[in-house]
């Protein structure tokens, strides 16, 4: 069908037509994907920042009442005995290992005693007869303090558990503080973001597409119809007339054949004609000659 070749200019130009819209909605869609990205950066910072906010309500009532224990202020609290030397205090937690260790028991969490106000847990391993300690600051908010075998060592290293907090709560306020600047950032520039300035060049070019498949469409139904029309009706062109008598008399399908090609020669070769139903020409060569007669042999009509 016409509408449908490639000689059609309606179709070369539909062809130009996809080329360049598509470059345009590349870069519209590198517009709206630089927008998504900054907007997801922005939900994210501030999921992040509810995140440490909530470390934060948490950690600073915590952090506020932990008390001075630096030099000659060291107190603690073993069992039921009291020391305000660090020596003392990890001899006591040592020995507590030991009796954990002699029991053969495994022990999770046990309260031994308090620093600063805070319970001292300790944490004892059967399966490499391992001991370490903690501080317990509320039902979910704890630190480790590990083990020493020195006693000043095991003693310091609870008074530097104790003071996590402090430094929890510095680490959560400096990356609220980054997410926020992040966040910031990210809205400044969502807005220097320009629109996509050939918008309107775009969904004019989109219905000039439309319009033209439209046509071709409806050119091609038309064709089809006519094609239909034209296999069936009366109106088909008379590419030559058979009464029957074309052969004359003929002995055998031997003699019939080579009447028929000589028939052939003398009335079909070097004509062209065309399939209605496909719109291709099809050439009656002297090669197709040889197609008259036997399996397969073809009838052009």
């Amino acid at each position: 069908a016409k509408a449908m070749t490639t000689r059609d200019p309606r179709v070369l130009e539909l062809t130009d037509l996809k080329a360049e819209r598509d470059k345009l909605r590349r870069r519209a869609g590198a517009v709206d994907t630089q927008r998504a990205r900054l907007r997801g950066e922005i939900r994210r910072s501030l999921r992040e920042m509810e995140f440490y906010d909530e470390k934060i309500e948490r950690t600073e009532p915590i952090a506020a009442q932990l008390p001075d224990l630096s030099g000659d202020k060291f107190s603690i609290a073993i069992g039921r005995d009291s020391f305000d030397s660090r020596s003392d205090a990890g001899k006591a937690l040592i020995q507590i290992a030991e009796d954990m260790t002699e029991a053969g028991e495994s022990v999770s969490e046990r309260r031994v005693g308090n620093i600063g106000g805070f319970a001292i847990e300790a944490h004892h391993r059967l399966v490499d007869r391992s001991t370490a300690f903690s501080v317990r600051f509320d039902g979910v908010t704890d630190a480790d303090a590990g083990w020493s075998d020195d006693p000043v060592g095991l003693a310091r290293k609870l008074e530097h558990a104790m003071r996590a907090p402090e430094r929890r709560l510095d680490f959560y306020r400096s990356e609220r503080a980054r997410l926020e600047k992040s966040a910031d950032a990210a809205r400044k520039s969502l807005a220097e973001v320009k629109d996509f300035a050939q918008a309107e060049e775009l969904s004019q070019m989109d219905e000039k597409i439309a319009s033209i498949e439209a046509e071709l469409l409806a050119d091609a139904e038309k064709d089809q119809d006519a094609a239909k029309e034209s296999r069936f009706g009366d109106d088909r062109p008379v590419v030559a007339t058979l009464t029957g008598d074309e052969l004359g008399e003929w002995s055998d399908v031997r003699d019939l054949r080579i009447k028929a090609q000589n028939w052939y020669r003398d009335n079909l070769q070097g004509k062209v004609i065309t399939n209605m139903a496909t719109g291709w020409e099809i050439r009656l060569t002297r090669a197709a000659k040889g197609k008259m007669g036997g399996k397969g042999c073809l009838l052009y009509t």
